[in-house]
């Protein structure tokens, strides 16, 4: 109820310009909707801050609102407003599969989320097991199912205020200004963008969106990613992009091709895995045009189209000696330097062990 607290009087102190007619019947609403009370007419006067004959016109407006009942009584000459909760309320069918499907994704994701998002997610599954028709289907339903397990998980317990600023800035098309800093950089650096999808990939969570001009109309420039662990300062600005100058962010795999930071144009990789990496990458699929080349010896050529150098070549060391990459053959030199690298620090370190 925060967000009504901007508006209507009591909890925020008041404007001091004149509030408009659609801030005094949102009031009138919510006093009339939320509070259960019944008011008299200088009761409402008083508390819209606006004469009697504004507070009837506002009521009139309200009553042919469809769905929006008034109930009216008099006591002592004075007339009393009340609205009329409706007996029959919209009827929601959920059954217990659908539940369980979401309790299921609720079990893969939440190890991503802060502990109050957490809480929350279950604290919402159990009011909507409400829904269903009794007790032991409810049980049923929210009995956990799956679990999300990760290897080095990225704790974000720190990041639920700033998780919970993207949420609202996405919703509202907001500006915000972050302190990013990235894994290159000895000091943080600031982006200015509107934030447009929270993405999960690879056990994190990331944001995209667009950034925009420091100053000035907030037009749309270029896409930008950001990790939200990386994210040291989120501030809100007053800036809001309007609602047809926000461009539909691409998606990810757009076209397609391995990688998920587009750092250069498509190019063609070709990679040899041996027997044992070979079902691994049978399995999955790793770009929209895969190409599989089997060989007697049971191992397999795969080509595809990537888009990301920096991930290929992680990619391609992740499976040690199960995998070698053919071309292109600059990023094959660069494994075969990452590999060499290696190598030498393992020498030097059995050396050194020897000589102590």
């Amino acid at each position: 109820m925060e967000c009504f607290g901007e508006i209507f009087g009591g909890w925020m102190p008041r404007k001091k310009h004149e509030s408009t007619a659609t801030e005094k019947a949102l009031k009138l609403l919510y006093l009339l909707l939320f509070t259960g009370r019944a008011y008299s007419l200088g009761d409402l006067a008083e508390k819209l801050e606006c004469s009697r004959q504004t507070v009837l016109r506002l009521i009139d407006q309200l009553e042919a609102t469809p769905g929006a009942k008034l109930q009216r009584r008099t006591e002592n000459r004075q007339s009393y407003y009340q609205i009329q909760v409706l007996c029959d309320r919209p009827k929601v069918t959920l059954t217990d599969t659908e539940l369980s499907q979401l309790v299921l994704c609720r079990e893969w994701m939440c190890h991503l989320l802060p502990e109050g998002m957490r809480a929350n997610l279950e604290k919402t599954a159990e009011k909507a097991a409400v829904l269903l028709d009794d007790y032991e289907t409810r049980i049923h339903a929210l009995t956990p199912l799956g679990q999300g397990v990760a290897k080095g998980r990225i704790d974000y317990s720190a990041f639920e205020k700033i998780l919970e600023r993207l949420m609202v800035a996405i919703r509202e098309r907001q500006v915000v200004a972050a302190d990013y800093l990235s894994p290159h950089r000895d000091a943080p650096k600031t982006h200015v963008f509107v934030p447009v999808r929270v993405m999960a990939f690879h056990e994190a969570l990331y944001v995209r969106g667009w950034t925009v001009a420091e100053r000035g109309v907030p037009e749309v420039q270029r896409e930008i990613t950001l990790a939200i662990h990386r994210l040291q300062v989120l501030q809100p600005t007053r800036r809001i992009v309007p609602e047809g100058a926000l461009r539909v962010l691409p998606p990810i795999d757009e076209n397609g091709h391995f990688g998920m930071s587009r750092q250069t144009t498509p190019f063609e990789v070709s990679a040899k895995f041996s027997s044992g990496g070979a079902r691994y990458v049978r399995e999955r699929q790793w770009s929209a045009c895969d190409r599989l080349e089997e060989a007697p010896d049971g191992s397999v050529v795969l080509t595809f189209q990537a888009q990301s150098e920096l991930e290929v070549v992680k990619w391609i060391l992740s499976f040690g000696r199960e995998a070698e990459l053919l071309r292109p053959a600059h990023l094959r030199e660069r494994v075969r330097e990452e590999l060499a690298d290696a190598l030498g620090y393992y020498s030097l370190c059995e050396t050194q062990s020897e000589v102590s």
